[in-house]
């Protein structure tokens, strides 16, 4: 059965109302929507009084969007989100919190027209929070579901989905140490689905299988997801990491396949590493196990200056290891 939202559909755009489940663990909520069109949107709101608020939405180290300033809450409108995008929020001029988007959840190809089911897949540190379809010219008449609690996951709808529905997706998790709640929304417009190919005849039939991504098309999704790799670790002190023997960091597999993270800091001194392998594309989490020395050097720093480093081995016959890398200042 589907949850009760704090808004509706339509008016997530331009909510004054961010609910992750975790309601009571949060100081500031942002809700990032992926809209069926290709357009998207972010909200933010904390438990300030009516004091001026916006969102700046940073890409690769630059603002390239600013909402209007308003009270309780910010709103922004966006061409598009793509991963490793961050969301700052502003108490008046000074930043509140910040959000990392990292591309998901997705929705599979098969929420088509006449299907009863969907795949969809989410973060790792996300949990499904609501999930179905509804017509596009009625978003209050929901097709109900229940969902699978795995990753990728399976919708199952009340009924059929017709041409022109539009199915979503929402997932709920937190960041910064839980100090930050944070919902993905993903509308997907829903086609018909392709007919079954039906060979002339006798005549055998070929099938083509897809080719396989050239490496800089590996080396371009690497660079994506080890720009959100960084942001989320960004996020962090030094003096939380200091304290800990591991971090867990999540990164956006584009295939199957294995990748290393390293940590380091000023003139290349090692602080952790750790390593991941995953059957199937999506956002898994990678355990960083952290150095006696990097945690010595973490606590003594006020303001230091981490590489995050990836190299990605995908599981293809034959490919080769593609290496990325982004660069990120951690406070005290």
């Amino acid at each position: 059965m589907l949850r009760n939202r704090c808004v509706t559909f339509a008016a997530i755009a331009a909510a004054a109302c961010v609910c992750p489940a975790a309601a009571s663990a949060w100081d500031v909520g942002f809700r990032f929507s992926q809209d069926d069109d290709g357009t998207a949107s972010i909200v933010a709101q904390d438990s300030t009084g009516p004091i001026l608020h916006h969102l700046d939405l940073v890409r690769n180290g630059a603002v390239v969007a600013t909402s209007p300033t308003t009270g309780y809450y910010a709103s922004l409108d966006v061409p598009t989100l793509l991963a490793g995008d961050v969301a700052r929020f502003y108490d008046g001029n000074a930043v509140s919190a910040t959000a990392a988007y990292d591309g998901q959840p997705t929705i599979g190809s098969d929420a088509c027209a006449p299907h009863v089911s969907f795949t969809a897949t989410r973060s790792d540190t996300h949990s499904v929070y609501n999930a179905g379809a509804f017509p596009a010219n009625d978003y209050t008449a929901v097709n109900r579901s229940i969902n699978t609690t795995g990753n990728p996951f399976t919708v199952t709808l009340q009924s059929p989905l017709a041409v022109g529905d539009v199915a979503f997706v929402v997932t709920q998790g937190l960041q910064s140490n839980g100090k930050v709640g944070v919902e993905f929304v993903r509308y997907a417009k829903v086609a018909p689905c392709p007919a079954p190919s039906t060979p002339a005849g006798d005549a055998p039939t070929t099938t083509t299988a897809p080719a396989a991504p050239t490496d800089a098309q590996v080396r371009a999704k690497v660079r994506a997801a080890v720009a959100s790799t960084a942001a989320r670790l960004k996020a962090l002190k030094t003096r939380q990491l200091a304290k800990r023997k591991s971090v867990r960091l999540p990164f956006a597999f584009s295939e199957p396949g294995k990748v290393k993270l390293t940590l380091t800091g000023p003139r290349g001194k090692p602080i952790g590493a750790g390593e991941k392998t995953a059957t199937a594309a999506g956002t898994s989490t990678v355990t960083v196990k952290l150095s006696a020395a990097g945690r010595k050097l973490l606590k003594a720093a006020r303001k230091i200056a981490v590489t995050v480093k990836a190299t990605f081995t995908p599981a293809r016959a034959g490919a080769k290891p593609q290496t990325a890398s982004a660069g990120v200042k951690l406070k005290r």
